[in-house]
């Protein structure tokens, strides 16, 4: 198994990135990430010291990984091993008005909590009367985008990124398409526990490290992430209407199933009804996300 630090970060998806490690397809790489702040974020900050977060850190992304064969127009499949999160964690309560949040006008009292979490026991302390159970991801995986130009990670796309997809925790997998030669992944954004929607914009945050294998499936020419869990497939939709990214990724729900499984696409669409779950990713990355999950114990075959 191959290691790579978060010595080098980057905080925006770009093409032109050079590599920082080359591997083969087949190989496992054990990936360190840091928090989302960039450890600017740590026990004894509070929320009079959110004024110094430079907000161009957020996202710190270790990589890019060059995975040789990689051509535009395959698929790398991510194999989610171990995900080892840091010892605490933090989540935050944005000040209203700020347009951070799902609630920007609540009147909450905007706060920060930092949280120990407890690998050993598998739980997360929110407090000495609430525990959360221990479901570490990461939150960004992607790879380069199609087109040139540096993008922010806040918002997810084709080219997968800030997902906040809860699923992918160890055992499942990440399907992205690859739009430059080497695919050029990164990671970051570990999470500890998070629910979906993502409401106050933060999960439990953390540094951590996973442990991912690389494989390439050639020629599909798909164009969007998918994910798969060893229960369900899963199919995303990114859009600035919840309601159309619900759409979105109902429809391919619909293709996917109709083309993996043989049948017709009025039979997908009634499966998608009767046993699909359209749930809420994430409300909070500029754009809202929604993902279908179909249970594979239904086909028979």
């Amino acid at each position: 198994m191959k290691y790579l630090s978060s010595d080098r970060v980057h905080a925006r998806w770009d093409r032109d990135l050079d590599p920082v490690l080359t591997i083969v397809e087949g190989e496992t790489v054990l990936i360190e990430t840091r928090d989302t702040s960039d450890g600017q974020i740590h026990p004894g900050f509070t929320m009079a010291d959110v004024g110094k977060v430079d907000t161009d850190r957020i996202h710190p992304l270790t990589g890019p990984l060059y995975i040789e064969g990689a051509e535009p127009g395959d698929t790398l499949e991510i194999v989610i091993g171990q995900i080892t999160p840091a010892d605490t964690g933090f989540n935050i309560v944005p000040p209203g008005g700020k347009h951070f949040g799902f609630l920007p006008e609540k009147p909450c009292e905007a706060s920060i909590r930092f949280m120990d979490i407890d690998t050993k026991n598998g739980v997360v302390k929110f407090s000495d009367a609430i525990q959360l159970p221990l479901n570490p991801f990461l939150g960004v995986m992607g790879v380069a985008p199609r087109d040139a130009g540096a993008i922010r990670t806040l918002t997810p796309g084709a080219h997968g990124g800030n997902l906040d997809l809860k699923e992918l925790r160890t055992g499942a997998k990440l399907y992205l398409p690859v739009f430059v030669r080497g695919a050029l992944f990164s990671a970051g954004d570990c999470h500890a526990a998070q629910g979906d929607g993502e409401v106050t914009g933060a999960a439990v945050e953390c540094a951590g490290k996973a442990a991912l294998t690389f494989n390439l499936i050639k020629g599909t020419h798909e164009t969007f992430p998918r994910a798969e869990t060893a229960t369900h497939y899963i199919t995303l939709g990114f859009e600035e209407d919840l309601t159309e990214a619900a759409r979105k990724a109902t429809g391919r729900m619909i293709d996917f199933i109709a083309r993996e499984k043989n049948i017709t696409e009025s039979e997908a669409y009634s499966l998608c009804s009767v046993a699909g779950d359209v749930c809420i990713t994430q409300v909070v990355n500029g754009i809202m996300g929604a993902h279908v999950m179909m249970p594979k114990a239904i086909f028979l075959r």
